[in-house]
C-alpha cells in the first residue's frame, strides 16, 4: 500500500466522460396491419322474387348503409349504433317477420370478421 505523505494531494480519479441521452427515441419498427377483409354486400331482390326476399334485401341494403357510414362517426357513437342495429333486426325481437329479421341479422352478424378489423364486435 502506497503511503501518502501529509502535504501530498492524493492521485485524482478521473470519472469517465458522460455522454448525453440521444433526446430522440429510436425509430419504431413499420406497422403491418393485416389487408382489411371484404364487407359482405346486401342481396338484390329479382323482379320475380317472393315478398320475403324483397323484404330481407331492403333489410339488407338498410344495413349495409348504417354499416357504411358507422366507422366515420366517433368511436363513443359507433358501438351504440351497431347495437341498435343487431337489436332492430333481431329475430326474438321481430316475431311477427321472424324469417325477415332472421336472414338480415345473419346479414349482420356476417360483418363481425370485418367489424373485428376496426376494433368493433
Amino acid at each position: 500500500m502506497p503511503c501518502v505523505e501529509a502535504d501530498e494531494e492524493p492521485p485524482k480519479v478521473e470519472a469517465p466522460p458522460q455522454v448525453a441521452p440521444d433526446p430522440t427515441p429510436p425509430p419504431e419498427p413499420p406497422v403491418h396491419l393485416p389487408p382489411e377483409p371484404p364487407r359482405p354486400s346486401p342481396a338484390t331482390a329479382s323482379t320475380d322474387a317472393s315478398e320475403e326476399d324483397r323484404e330481407v334485401a331492403a333489410g339488407e341494403a338498410e344495413v349495409a348503409r348504417a354499416m357504411s357510414v358507422l366507422l366515420e362517426q366517433p368511436f363513443s357513437k359507433q358501438k351504440k349504433v351497431l347495437k341498435s342495429i343487431r337489436l332492430q333486426w333481431h329475430p326474438d325481437k321481430n316475431p311477427d317477420q321472424s324469417a325477415v329479421a332472421t336472414r338480415v341479422f345473419q346479414f349482420v352478424q356476417a360483418h363481425d370478421h370485418w367489424l373485428a378489423h376496426h376494433g368493433l364486435s
